[in-house]
């Protein structure tokens, strides 16, 4: 199988070398540990929760976290595979700059990690015209859960996830990260799925990974570390 968009990853890991630790996160002092397995279905659950939510192929999902997470991941890879555009935004910017980029962008979901991040963004919803609901990963007062989009897709219809990403082109936008504003209003800078998954391949004969070996890592693209 040939990896050529980034929601291949998961599928190729599955076909050659299924994980039954795929990723683990750090929750209150144990590790969340999932496979790959556990993966495909929680991100195939977000994918099926955002088309009941009325995300379309094109439309953006920002997502927010303050510290690596196996929740991004999962909104990742369920954005993708329906063809949605990951935005994700530095933790550390202002009310300011998070409304100028939800706006420009044309956000229609905000996910966030934290109530910090909540703070910061819950009343943004009537300020940025395309906004419709902000949901985050831990359990915040007030505040949506994104495990609410996954269990509104839970028993739905892969089929309908395969016919949509069966289009999507390699050279198609993936994600569109904007740099931090310091000389002048935040830049949006477009990258395809090609753009990520060529230096990944590139860099993978740098980086050798045998089978059982665990990486820990920095970067939130951390499932391809495991995917070959």
């Amino acid at each position: 199988m040939e990896v050529r968009r980034l929601f291949d990853v998961l599928h190729y890991q599955k076909a050659t070398h299924p994980q039954a630790v795929a990723l683990a996160t750090m929750k209150n002092g144990d590790w969340w540990k999932i496979g790959t397995d556990d993966l495909i279905r929680m991100s195939n659950n977000m994918s099926l929760g955002l088309l009941k939510l009325g995300i379309q192929k094109g439309d953006k999902v920002a997502v927010v976290t303050s510290s690596n997470r196996t929740e991004w991941n999962i909104c990742d890879q369920g954005i993708g595979q329906i063809g949605g555009i990951n935005v994700p935004l530095y933790p550390t910017i202002s009310e300011n700059d998070y409304e100028y980029i939800l706006n420009h962008a044309e956000a229609k979901i905000c996910i966030v990690s934290d109530a910090k991040l909540y703070a910061k963004v819950k009343n943004l919803v009537s300020k940025v015209a395309s906004l419709q609901d902000v949901y985050t990963f831990e359990q915040v007062e007030g505040a949506k859960n994104y495990e609410e989009i996954m269990k509104l897709g839970e028993g739905g219809d892969v089929a309908q996830i395969t016919a949509i990403s069966d289009t999507i082109d390699p050279n198609s936008l993936a994600t569109l990260i904007y740099t931090s504003g310091t000389t002048g209003v935040p830049k949006g800078v477009m990258l395809s799925h090609t753009n990520i998954v060529s230096n990944v391949l590139t860099v993978r004969a740098e980086l050798p990974i045998t089978q059982g070996q665990v990486s820990l890592s920095f970067y939130h693209y951390a499932i391809f570390l495991s995917a070959w």
